[in-house]
């Protein structure tokens, strides 16, 4: 825009809206979204933990919840990867009983990893409650 024209914004409704009248530089934008994911995988860590799982699917969660942390702090973490190892995760916990036994701890988490994942999410979304 030249010369002091007029600058006009409607309603906007977003996380983060930034209104700029030229250019603008928006760096480390990727890893923001991934700090947000970072806390839902920790998030989900304190669900399991508070989940009583049997040791057995207590580990195999872990394992799958420490490989999704792991993706995440890559530069540029593989979403089918993540949304494979959450698919995996939320097929234990269905079969343990424990999506609907704590499913007001869990659930939270893996819903706001999955929105993280966009389209590679869906599948996840559609194994919780």
């Amino acid at each position: 825009m030249s010369g002091g024209g007029v600058f006009n914004i409607g309603s906007q409704q977003a996380g983060v809206v930034n209104n700029v009248a030229g250019d603008q530089t928006i760096g480390q934008l990727q890893a923001g979204l991934e700090v947000g994911a970072l806390a839902a995988v920790g998030d989900l860590r304190s669900a399991l933990a508070a989940a009583g799982l049997p040791e057995p699917e207590r580990r195999a969660a872990g394992r799958a919840v420490d490989e999704v942390e792991g993706e995440l702090r890559r530069p540029a973490p593989d979403r089918r990867r993540v949304a494979g190892r959450l698919e995996e995760l939320a097929g234990l916990l269905g079969r343990a009983g424990a999506l609907a036994a704590a499913a007001d701890r869990l659930v939270p988490p893996l819903q706001h990893l999955a929105g993280w994942l966009g389209p590679a999410g869906h599948a996840l979304l559609a194994l919780l409650p």
